[in-house]
């Protein structure tokens, strides 16, 4: 009996089969860059040599930007990845978040999950739904694996452990501590650091993680390209001790005399306590490339010392990216630190900055005649104080170059009047 094709097909009709391709172009399909990672779920799937090109995309997506939550099941997940033969080798960035519950959360935790009631109705009982009941419930999870890993004092061994592993692939990545968390490793039943308005639920104690976490990274001989400590001045949080490197100097020291990279936003009104942090990095970290001072409480007439001391504790000869925001400096003070870096800088960028005395043209004039390896130039909402007692929004400046385009001639521009902004090339 002769063979019939199958419903659908023709005769002589042979099926894709996605084994049939070259092997470079299994290859290209498994790493594209818009495959998710629940694609790359499916891929591994399929068949064991797929799995295998597939498998390190999807480590790739799921592990090079993780969050360790200061929590039992966190932790372990932790070790477990950075001992990982093959996922472990793709962490790029450790984000450490300072978050935990607060006591008075689980009262209010349950408020904020209500479902939302339409205006003018009135019924008779608030019943919370399923998802609302998964977050108390994450909440209370979360909560008492804090309570345990704070009772046997375990947080810093487990740490060591991970980064013993870590530091023994000689494997270099970027350590930051923040507020928010994404990707969370291990915590899948833990509720996470969501925003919940204006009700206080979680207390950061950033002393207290980052001195565990700088301990642990330097015992193990970590070796650390970057560094970012962000704070977001969420309304949902109340801060413990702020940016706080007290006690921990020889750690830190240890840990900064690799480091290329540094970031810094923290929303505290502590500036002194962060700015003396700020401090201690910059004058350890000789290698420093790329520097990023964004926000550091309110830096007014009160505090803008802080701000010029912070430049001027700079070790670095190297630094190629300077991005500085929300200060007040002159504009000698400020070329007193820029103009170090005549040789090697690439990348200047000032945000929501005020210039005591000085102006924008002739900050613009000296960047045309000493850097000449200046590729990119943002000057954004740059106020001329002068004897003004409040910037006016007028007068803010804004002047953008960017990469590609003749820096000479765009400054020239700026200079003599004719500048004029670029439209976007997606504009076109």
């Amino acid at each position: 009996m002769a063979d019939t094709p199958q419903d659908g097909q023709e005769a002589g009709y042979t099926p894709f089969r996605l084994m049939d391709l070259p092997n470079e172009l299994i290859r290209k399909v498994c790493c594209d860059y818009d495959l998710c990672r629940y694609d790359l779920m499916a891929l591994r799937c399929t068949c064991k040599l797929i799995c295998e090109f597939s498998s390190d995309s999807f480590a790739r997506k799921c592990f090079r930007d993780i969050t360790v939550l200061m929590s039992r099941s966190s932790l372990q997940a932790f070790i477990e990845l950075s001992q990982h033969s093959r996922f472990g080798s793709v962490v790029n960035c450790i984000n450490v978040s300072p978050a935990f519950t607060l006591q008075a959360g689980l009262t209010a935790i349950p408020l904020t999950t209500l479902p939302v009631v339409p205006e003018g109705v009135d019924p008779p009982q608030l019943v919370h739904d399923t998802a609302s009941l998964e977050i108390i419930r994450g909440f209370l999870n979360r909560s008492r694996e804090e309570r345990e890993v704070k009772a046997d004092a375990s947080a810093e061994g487990l740490l060591n452990i991970a980064f013993k592993a870590l530091a023994h692939r000689g494997q270099r990545f970027h350590l930051g501590f923040c507020d928010t968390e994404g990707n969370p490793v291990g915590a899948r039943h833990l509720l996470g650091n969501y925003q919940r308005g204006q009700t206080a639920v979680w207390h950061l104690d950033w002393k207290s993680t980052i001195a565990k976490v700088v301990r642990a990274a330097s015992d193990q001989g970590c070796k650390i390209e970057g560094l970012e400590f962000i704070e977001n001045g969420r309304a949902d949080s109340r801060n413990e001790f702020g940016f706080c490197t007290d006690g921990i100097e020889r750690p830190l020291n240890s840990l900064c005399s690799q480091l290329t990279r540094l970031e810094v936003t923290f929303m505290d009104d502590d500036v002194e306590t962060t700015s003396r942090s700020v401090k201690r990095i910059v004058s350890a970290a000789e290698h420093l490339v790329s520097l990023s001072l964004l926000q550091m409480g309110d830096f007014n007439d009160a505090h803008r010392r802080y701000f010029s001391e912070m430049l001027d504790q700079v070790r670095s000869p190297w630094l190629k990216d300077i991005h500085l925001a929300y200060f007040q400096i002159t504009e000698l003070e400020l070329f007193a630190f820029i103009g170090r870096y005549g040789s090697t800088l690439e990348d200047l960028a000032l945000w929501y900055g005020c210039l005591l005395t000085g102006t924008c043209i002739s900050l613009v004039a000296r960047l045309r005649d000493n850097f000449p390896h200046l590729e990119q130039l943002l000057l954004e909402e740059t106020c001329e104080h002068g004897a003004k007692t409040i910037c006016d929004g007028d007068e803010l400046k804004w002047y953008s170059v960017r990469a590609g385009e003749d820096m000479q001639d765009r400054l020239g521009e700026i200079l003599d009047g004719t500048f004029e902004e670029h439209e976007d090339d997606d504009d076109e």
